[in-house]
């Protein structure tokens, strides 16, 4: 272990001391500071941290750490605040039946609902890093609790229709004949397992939501056309091939998903202009736009 890391693991020793052991079952009666000075005058930065199932006070070195463990912990706190509200949304989610039907390929309605009221939740609960004092964590809980409902139904009305349109898609991707199209097929199932794929109803924002319902109906003109026309299809595919192969090779070179997330939606805008352009893009992309992109993320490594 170098120095560096003797050091580090001081400080949390150091930080650990001065908070209690004591898990939380509540919002601490005194506010919590966002930084404070050790015996030996070090700082360190108090946060609300999750640990297996309970939540503590710790300390952290920098204040970024601190922040995201303290918007953790706050949003564990509430959910045991909110643990009857969340409960029966999770029961009564309205999805209708034929909605329900396609969720089946891609977890089932349970795990939708699960994800679903999570993905409002978490939405609701942006800035819980923010609350350090029982008295605002009361008015916060308070605000979100009233908000839930309709956030839960606003996230529905979005999960409904792209499970509609994902069941359309699936029905229209039976090949009419042996070996028809394989390669266009496989990338339009690749791309629908992107944007549909396992906890998808609470990974994306309602905006985020939006713009996938546009890159749906986007792939199900594709589609139609594809059907009509498999080899310009795939001269279309090979304009995209490029940048979903720099998007690989970038995420195998360690850069993170959070870097990474300007190219996967500038991507997505792309197979709109590409493939269904009358639809419209939600920014100006084009080739040369995304090269630049690219060599920009490649040199912020």
């Amino acid at each position: 272990v170098d120095l560096a890391e003797r050091s580090r693991r001081a400080f949390a020793q150091r930080a650990r001391a001065a908070f209690t052991e004591q898990p939380l079952e509540q919002f601490p009666s005194e506010a919590i500071p966002e930084q404070i000075t050790l015996n030996d005058g070090a700082s360190a930065y108090p946060a609300l941290t999750v640990e297996s199932s309970s939540v503590v006070l710790r300390g952290y070195v920098d204040a970024a750490s601190a922040l995201a463990a303290h918007r953790d912990g706050v949003r564990a706190l509430l959910r045991r605040h909110l643990d009857d509200q969340l409960r029966y949304w999770r029961r009564h989610l309205p999805l209708s039946a034929q909605a329900a039907l396609q969720a089946a390929p891609i977890g089932g309605t349970e795990a939708i609902a699960e994800d679903l009221v999570e993905g409002a939740f978490v939405q609701l609960s942006a800035d819980a890093g923010a609350i350090r004092e029982a008295e605002k964590f009361a008015r916060y809980a308070q605000q979100i609790r009233g908000r839930l409902g309709p956030a839960v139904s606003e996230r529905s009305e979005q999960i409904e229709r792209l499970l509609v349109r994902y069941g359309e898609l699936r029905r229209g991707m039976q090949p009419p004949m042996m070996g028809f199209a394989t390669a266009n097929l496989a990338d339009l199932r690749e791309q629908l397992e992107r944007l549909l794929g396992s906890g998808f109803a609470g990974r994306w924002s309602t905006e985020r939501l939006g713009h996938i319902d546009r890159y749906l109906q986007a792939a199900q003109r594709r589609l139609e056309r594809m059907l009509l026309d498999p080899g310009k299809d795939q001269l279309k595919q090979l304009e995209i091939t490029p940048f979903d192969q720099a998007m690989q090779r970038l995420r195998q070179s360690g850069v993170s998903e959070a870097q990474l997330d300007p190219l996967r939606w500038a991507i997505e805008e792309y197979r709109v202009s590409v493939f269904a352009q009358e639809l419209g893009t939600a920014i100006p992309v084009s080739a040369k736009r995304l090269h630049r992109l690219v060599k920009q993320i490649e040199s912020a490594r």
